[in-house]
């Protein structure tokens, strides 16, 4: 596959699952608005368990299947926008490194929560999973209620002040421009031990919440220069940042992560709580990376 035909792409899986479809559906809409190419791409293995042993006999055969699909889904997204560049492959393998080789150099890599997979009722499949581990570009994962677009207004971007966070603020940003959404940016933070300046005392803590407002003002301010017409609210709570980020996303119609945050360890490809929101927030979820983890 060349990577060239989905550089400055939004890439999406197809399997035909009722939750790829409102991915694809997602991907068309932002592919529109941003007036890029849409490259479909669908991966198939004549070993799948998916198929039925036995259903499909050759590999010319499942090629044929596959690219009915792909026409299908090619309808689909031009019913978005029938003016819209879409791109089809059809690869021979597995999906997850098919997606994660197109990857490099897309706008976004977008897939469903789970597919038509034997496991398919789990909140996340495993090429999901495997995707937004190992992606070279942003990964955006849409799940069974959250394909259509909601009325809400909201845009919702969590920071902690890591790099990845960074990046996820300026992507939030601009999906709230592009929406004419409101931009909300929750910093939530829990007591992880003595020092944490969330167990101080009040002084303590707004000398805390001074510090981080003074580490994202540059940011916000960058990007409010850059859209302003957008909205900004900037909330830091005290309260756990997965359980706090799933209820505000309730309300939201996308929410923006960085792959991980300030915790962990080198080479963690996704951190606790954005493992934690993959598959179970309302809406989609956008998962940033900084480049220098896209390259590991």
């Amino acid at each position: 596959m060349d990577l060239l035909t989905t550089r400055g792409s939004i890439v999406v899986g197809v399997d035909g699952s009722a939750i790829n479809n409102a991915a694809l559906d997602w991907a068309a809409r932002r592919a529109s608005t941003r007036r890029v190419p849409l490259v479909l791409i669908h991966a198939f293995s004549a070993d799948l368990p998916m198929l039925g042993f036995g259903s499909l006999d050759s590999d010319d055969a499942i090629r044929t299947s596959s690219e009915r699909l792909l026409a299908t889904a090619a309808t689909r997204a031009h019913a978005v926008d029938p003016s819209l560049d879409v791109v089809t492959a059809c690869v021979s393998g597995f999906a997850a490194p098919a997606l994660i080789r197109a990857s490099a150099g897309a706008v976004y890599t977008v897939v469903g929560s789970v597919g038509h997979g034997l496991l398919a009722n789990l909140s996340l499949g495993a090429v999901t999973g495997q995707v937004a581990s190992y992606a070279k570009s942003p990964v955006v994962i849409v799940g069974r209620d959250n394909g259509l677009t909601t009325p809400y207004g909201r845009v919702l971007v969590g920071v902690d002040g890591s790099s990845n966070s960074v990046i996820a603020l300026r992507e939030a940003f601009e999906h709230a421009a592009l929406r004419g959404a409101q931009l909300d940016v929750l910093t939530a933070w829990q007591p992880r031990g003595r020092k944490d300046p969330s167990l101080s005392t009040g002084s303590q803590w707004e000398r805390y919440v001074e510090t981080f407002e003074g580490l994202v003002s540059s940011e916000l301010t960058s990007g409010a220069a850059a859209h302003p017409e957008v909205k900004v609210n900037h909330d830091i709570v005290r309260a756990d940042p997965l359980r706090t980020l799933l209820e505000r996303s309730r309300s939201a119609d996308l929410l923006a992560v960085g792959n991980r945050g300030v915790g962990g360890f080198e080479g963690l490809h996704i951190g606790s709580v954005t493992r934690g929101l993959m598959g179970h927030t309302p809406c989609p979820l956008l998962i940033a990376r900084a480049p220098e983890t896209a390259k590991s």
